[in-house]
């Protein structure tokens, strides 16, 4: 890593006698420190990168349990409609067929 960066201050032609700043770092000495912090970063936002994606996959699965849940929530809801529906049209033929018998006979 030391020897990549050197390559590239080598290459940069970066300033050569390094003159020292008011805090006692060498222009050289504060370039790496600032490409090391780089580096850093980029692999910190490559691990949050990770973490998003494992977190987009967990939501993605509970949606997808959700969904299951709803559907066979709806599932049942709609086979008690239907028993219903049947059941006022018992009924409605019943009192039909009643009324009908009532008013022949009555």
């Amino acid at each position: 890593m030391d020897e990549m960066i050197q390559k590239k201050l080598n290459k940069m032609n970066v300033v050569k006698k390094s003159p020292r700043l008011s805090t006692g770092i060498s222009l050289e000495e504060k370039f790496l420190l600032v490409n090391e912090r780089i580096v850093r970063v980029v692999e910190e936002l490559k691990h949050q990168r990770d973490i998003l994606i494992d977190l987009k996959k967990d939501m993605d699965r509970r949606f997808e349990e959700n969904q299951k849940y709803m559907d066979k929530r709806f599932e049942h809801i709609e086979k008690r409609f239907v028993f219903m529906q049947w059941l006022i049209m018992v009924a409605f033929v019943t009192l039909g067929t009643l009324v009908s018998v009532i008013k022949i006979f009555g």
